[in-house]
């Protein structure tokens, strides 16, 4: 590591003109002061120490540097990591680079293969090997998915676990490929903004969701939420309802958390949910129960120039009940029970102070935009802005056997203002 002084120092025999001249004009610039105070006074005070002051000659050579605080080295470079610590200096954790164009463009290229090309390209060693290696950890998972469904076609949890690994690994892997880029162009000058993905407050939220396919049960819903997000509990309440179709479903969620980074961004989050949907006109509804764990890592606990890209998983477990008008809409038969496992990843980051952007895979049985093949999930992206004067708007879209498209505005109505 290389030590950073709070003040400059100069090396070699420019070093020794430099600490003399600068040591002259402390001792000297106090001792002018006092002169001239000392002729504006009606009745000088006489003192011995500004003649002795004004008598010592500045020492030869770059032995101490004169600081206010400890007394530090003038040659730090000379000293070990111990002594410079004992001394009371800092120091960086990385070389600064600036951003560099041709390494962006091989962490696009070459690095869309070998995962930290664009960062080895631009010297950067150490993070080009964290990213490598997250690379291969998602590859691994992806082949654990596909080994998992294969051996296994015809079981449906052989079958949910593969997909799940699949879709972890996938994420992990376009991640690493995401900040290989990202890192490479921008360089370590300029931080990137703090990330908005998720703001600590109580809020109101007022969506418009629209379903966009021929076979497509609902096309219009309404959306209500009541989410109060904090530093060590979670609570996310939440309407949905279309008069139309007589459908509604009322959702909570509840979960503690841990923080375990240097990040607000950086935590375990562990939770229960439940669900209860009525499609009253189609005559059919489901009641669903579960729990669930998840995952949030701001890549800046790994490599600080990238801190403000988050990862997040979550991984849960739910049984649904469905229940059926031609049954009286009898809840909870065991007979229609059927075991979930809900995954979701994405990654995220802010463009700017105000935006936020958010790539994403959604693999859930409740999603109304189904999945691209049986079994399978969906893509999702996220827009949103931070609040203004408490107000923020968020745009979601999903594409899956459908296209779901969801906009409205959130209401902080405590906090909010606190990124």
């Amino acid at each position: 590591m290389a030590p950073v002084s709070r003040r400059s120092a100069c090396r070699g025999g420019v070093a020794r003109g430099c600490t003399a001249l600068f040591v002259a004009l402390l001792l000297t610039a106090p001792n002018a002061a006092a002169a001239q105070d000392a002729a504006q006074e009606p009745v000088p005070e006489v003192t011995q120490e500004p003649a002795q002051d004004a008598a010592q000659e500045p020492p030869q050579g770059p032995s101490r540097a004169v600081t206010q605080g400890p007394v530090r080295t003038a040659e730090p470079w000379n000293l070990s990591d111990d002594e410079l610590i004992a001394e009371e200096w800092e120091f960086s954790s990385q070389r600064f680079r600036p951003g560099s164009v041709p390494g962006g463009l091989i962490a696009l290229t070459v690095g869309s293969v070998v995962h930290g090309a664009g960062h080895f390209y631009v010297d950067d060693q150490d993070s080009a090997l964290k990213l490598f290696l997250g690379s291969v950890i998602g590859l691994g998972a992806v082949g654990a998915g596909s080994l998992a469904r294969g051996i296994a076609p015809n079981s449906d949890a052989a079958w949910t676990t593969g997909t799940i690994l699949q879709a972890g690994g996938v994420s992990l892997i376009v991640s690493t490929w995401i900040a290989d880029a990202i890192g490479s162009f921008k360089g370590t000058t300029v931080p990137l903004p703090d990330n908005t993905g998720e703001v600590r407050g109580l809020a109101l939220e007022l969506f418009y969701r629209s379903v966009f396919g021929t076979a497509a049960d609902l096309s219009s819903i309404a959306v209500v939420r009541f989410p109060y997000v904090g530093d060590r509990f979670v609570l996310r309440p939440e309407i949905e309802f279309a008069p139309l179709n007589r459908y509604r479903r009322f959702a909570l969620e509840a979960a503690i958390r841990q923080q375990w980074g240097t990040s607000r961004d950086t935590h375990v989050e562990y939770g229960v949910s439940g669900a209860d949907e009525h499609a009253i006109t189609d005559g059919w509804g489901r009641t669903q129960l579960g729990v669930f764990v998840g995952l949030r890592v701001d890549a800046g606990e790994l490599m600080p120039h990238l801190a403000g890209l988050v990862w997040r998983a979550r991984l849960g477990a739910a049984l649904d009940f469905a229940f059926y008008a031609a049954d009286n809409n009898h809840r909870f038969r065991p007979r229609q029970r059927q075991l979930h496992f809900p995954f979701e990843t994405s990654i995220g980051m802010n463009v700017s102070r105000g935006l936020h952007i958010e790539l994403g895979y959604r693999h859930r049985a409740d999603t109304k935009a189904g999945g691209f093949w049986t079994g399978g999930g969906s893509l999702v992206q996220r827009i949103s802005i931070v609040p203004v004067n408490r107000i923020g708007v968020e745009i979601e879209a999903e594409e899956g056997a459908f296209v779901q498209v969801t906009a409205g505005i959130r209401w902080f109505l405590v906090g909010g203002r606190d990124r």
